[in-house]
């Protein structure tokens, strides 16, 4: 059993504010990150069958349509081509995360299917042309450039048109009805005056404007895609079985920085936000946890007095989303929602 620190001293408070947003321009690319939902993989699963011969080479099934583990291969390499992403970064976005991924987008495009919603090949040109122009890319050198990472033009193109698609069905159903008053960008510019310095509220008017729409969106989106999952029939084949394969083989190496600020190499830390559906379902998981001896950081993205913490010890670590849970000791992580065994697998695993 690992070793685990007393109930009384187990919950060591830090809040932050994340002041980073990467933001991914690619060529031709409607890129969901942020829309599509990340982790609950475990709560999906209603069939996890270990001999492969009763599985074949499915990964999962969404309504009876089937993700292969081929596709899946090929889906998870082009996400990482596409963002431009080195190949270090696959221990942060594991596959069997980028499986719940590619099942909120299968659950999407089958919602373009019932609505009725298409894209004409008129339509499509017009978009490839008005993508083309605003790029450095000649379609020749895209060719080229597919090719030499042992992808096809069409693939991309497909790949292309499904975004373009979700796009459409988001802005229909969702986007389209979501609306930033001058209320709530007034009510921001006081909360966080601080945080603007010397600009008035006239010269960050729109800027606040684009993050709150953005914040809104975003929990709109992830609320919808978790509406369509609740009815859906989702069956998940797929497992990376072992904690460790989450970053490869954990070495266990303490991590002195950490010291200085009061935390030990066996705590866990939970980057959540207030916003997300997820890290809200992952909050009672952790209580009961640290009921059991389990020690958890919790750190909210959205508050700055722990920043300082975060940049000097764990700024290689977070970024990729949230919720998410860090090792202290040895920064191993793992993104997403899950079950609670699954968060206990891993907590012991940072012992």
């Amino acid at each position: 059993m690992a070793k685990k620190n007393s109930k009384n001293n187990n919950k060591e408070e830090i809040v932050i504010k994340k002041s980073t947003i990467i933001t991914v321009a690619v060529v031709l690319v409607v890129i969901l990150i942020l829309i599509l939902s990340w982790g609950k993989i475990d709560e999906l699963i209603e069939t996890r069958l270990v001999e492969t011969k009763e599985v074949g080479n499915v990964a999962a099934e969404v309504n009876g349509e089937k993700i292969t583990t081929e596709e899946l291969d090929k889906a998870y390499d082009f996400f990482f081509f596409i963002l431009g992403y080195p190949e270090e970064f696959k221990q942060f976005l594991t596959k069997e995360t980028f499986l719940n991924q590619s099942i909120s987008e299968m659950l999407l495009l089958q919602e373009v299917e019932k609505q009725g919603i298409e894209l004409s090949d008129s339509e499509f040109d017009k978009l490839k042309e008005q993508a083309f122009g605003l790029s450095n890319f000649s379609e020749s050198e895209l060719n080229d450039l597919l090719e030499r990472n042992n992808f096809t033009y069409d693939y991309f193109m497909e790949y292309y048109k499904k975004q373009v698609l979700i796009t459409k069905l988001l802005n229909k159903t969702i986007v389209d009805d979501i609306k930033v008053e001058a209320e709530d960008i007034e009510d921001y510019y006081e909360a966080n005056k601080a945080d603007f310095e010397n600009q008035t509220f006239e010269e960050v008017n729109e800027s606040i404007k684009i993050l709150l729409m953005s914040l809104k969106q975003r929990e709109a989106l992830r609320n919808y895609i978790d509406e369509l999952k609740s009815s859906a029939d989702i069956k998940v084949y797929y497992s990376e079985e072992e904690v460790s394969s989450i970053s490869g083989a954990a070495t266990k190496v303490g991590n002195e920085c950490i010291k200085k600020y009061g935390l030990n190499d066996e705590t866990v830390i939970f980057y959540h936000a207030s916003w997300c559906p997820h890290c809200r379902n992952m909050m009672p998981i952790v209580k009961e946890l640290e009921e059991e001896g389990y020690s958890f950081a919790w750190v909210d993205v959205e508050d700055k007095e722990a920043m300082v913490i975060i940049n000097d010890c764990f700024s290689n670590a977070v970024g990729q989303g949230v919720p998410e849970f860090i090792c202290a000791g040895s920064k191993e992580m793992k993104l997403g929602a899950m079950s609670k065994s699954a968060l206990k697998k891993f907590a012991d695993a940072c012992q």
